[in-house]
């Protein structure tokens, strides 16, 4: 039993790893004829959408160019446009509840206000997305609009 479970690891040592998660629920793969475009260091210029996302997990000291070609493999089995490098994709997060505007409140509300009055918290740098364990990629499946 030990010797089989030898050879596994064995075989497994150096292997590039691909899971695909689905953001997009109407997705249907299309066109797997073509490779994807990848956009490393700057976004597509034509309007596109994110349909899921790739996740490779590699061993470490393995050659991005590897990955890469493994990823866009994938890419191309899914039907994806463009796969996109997490690190520039844009976060975009939920619309802020409208505000209420000072012209809607009375004269006693101000004055409440204003009493309650408390300075705001220190500017606090933007926080961006957390960089992923070393070994994992992250690339956004796109598909042109």
């Amino acid at each position: 039993m030990l010797k089989y479970i030898g050879v596994v690891v064995v075989l497994c040592v150096g292997c590039i790893t691909t899971s695909f998660i689905q953001t997009d629920p109407s997705y249907v793969p299309t066109d797997r004829q073509k490779k994807p475009r990848v956009f490393l260091d700057r976004l597509p210029e034509e309007p596109y959408h994110s349909v899921g996302i790739i996740e490779a997990m590699a061993p470490a000291g393995s050659r991005f160019e590897k990955i890469l070609a493994i990823v866009q493999k994938k890419g191309q089995e899914l039907g994806c446009w463009g796969l996109v490098e997490r690190s520039i994709f844009p976060i975009r997060g939920s619309k802020p509840p409208a505000q209420e505007t000072p012209m809607s409140r009375t004269n006693s509300d101000m004055v409440e206000l204003a009493q309650s009055y408390r300075a705001p918290a220190p500017i606090q740098p933007p926080v961006f997305a957390a960089v992923p364990a070393p070994g994992l990629h992250y690339f956004i499946c796109i598909r042109a609009d």
